[in-house]
C-alpha cells in the first residue's frame, strides 16, 4: 500500500485511494511548480520543497503579525510494490499539489456484483 510517516510539518496533505491509483494532495499555496522536488528512492516517495522570501528591499515595511510563513517542507511516504512508480505523474494547482500514483495491474481492486442463485 501506501503510508505517509508522521513528522513534524506544518503542511497539511491528504492522503486518498481509488480502484486504480493511490491520491495525495499538499497544500502549499503561494510557490511556483518549479519550487517542489519529488523523488523515487527504494520504497519511499519524498516531496519537498524550498522556498524563499521575496526580497522587501527599498521598503520600510515590517510585519507585526504573522501566520503565513513558508520555508521548507519535506514529507517522506513509504511505497510497496503496488505502485507503478513509471506512471506517477503530479500537478501543482490553486495552491494545491495533486499526486497520482496509479497501482500496477495486478494490485487495482476487482470491483464486480455477484448474482443470489
Amino acid at each position: 500500500g501506501f503510508n505517509g510517516l508522521q513528522t513534524e510539518n506544518r503542511v497539511p496533505v491528504n492522503i486518498g485511494e481509488t480502484g486504480s491509483a493511490y491520491q495525495v494532495q499538499v497544500f502549499a499555496p503561494g510557490l511556483r511548480k518549479e519550487d517542489f522536488q519529488l523523488s523515487f528512492t527504494g520504497d519511499t516517495l519524498t516531496v519537498s520543497f524550498e522556498y524563499e522570501e521575496p526580497k522587501t528591499e527599498g521598503t520600510d515595511q515590517k510585519w507585526f503579525h504573522r501566520e503565513y510563513r513558508l520555508k521548507s517542507f519535506s514529507r517522506t511516504f513509504m511505497i510497496d510494490g503496488t505502485v507503478d512508480v513509471e506512471k506517477a505523474n503530479a500537478r501543482y494547482e490553486n495552491g494545491v499539489l495533486w499526486l497520482t500514483l496509479p497501482k500496477k495491474e495486478e494490485a487495482k481492486r476487482i470491483a464486480r456484483k455477484i448474482e443470489v442463485q
